[in-house]
């Protein structure tokens, strides 16, 4: 049976950020996605059929995120609060449809709204 590990990371992950606030975490992030990139290709994980996904979502709206990292400074105006943040069900709804899903090898899945809702 195909057993899976789900890591909730970030879009920040996905590239270096230009804004040096955002550097760290930005870097945080992109290590923690090469890890999990080098853990695929173990003889280990291949021998125990181990599915790894990353699910790195876009900005969540009531996450708690704004307030750690923005730590007391000012967030920007609607930055959380605008139609395109996901929902924090939304997540949970991509991780629950992958885990019900091993016959499915993805392996890097990012979530955001769509930009042009119809």
């Amino acid at each position: 049976a195909v057993s899976t590990f789900i890591h909730l990371s970030s879009i920040a992950g996905k590239r270096v950020s230009p804004f040096p606030e955002y550097l760290l975490y930005s870097i945080s992030k992109i290590a923690a996605e090469q890890l999990l990139i080098g853990m695929r290709s173990l003889q280990e994980v291949l021998d125990r059929d181990l599915r790894i996904v990353s699910v790195a979502p876009g900005f969540v709206r009531n996450s708690g995120f704004a307030e750690h990292f923005y730590a007391g400074r000012d967030v920007p105006h609607g930055k959380y609060d605008d139609p395109f943040t996901l929902d924090p069900g939304d997540v949970a709804e991509v991780v629950a449809q992958l885990a019900d899903r091993p016959s499915v090898w993805m392996t890097d899945v990012t979530v955001a709204r769509r930009m042009n809702p119809a």
